[in-house]
């Protein structure tokens, strides 16, 4: 659900399908708009890379998580 700038300070994020929030513990910390990652609170540099990951990250095929044994 994204609901940052509309409850949270800072700009509104537009809502887009390749537009992704990263959220940890219910607080928004880094988005990812028009391809590039913006980080809403400091990070460190390993945090800042595992959540770049995690908003980059595409969906696995259903097919695929199959086989590797994966939950959707």
């Amino acid at each position: 659900l994204n609901l940052v700038g509309i409850i949270t300070p800072g700009g509104r994020i537009t809502a887009h399908t390749l537009n992704r929030v990263l959220y940890r513990n219910g607080e928004p910390v880094a988005v990812l708009e028009s391809g590039e990652t913006r980080f809403l609170v400091e990070l460190s540099r390993p945090m800042e890379w595992k959540a770049k990951s995690a908003l980059l990250r595409k969906a696995t095929p259903p097919q695929l998580r199959t086989y590797l044994r994966r939950p959707a």
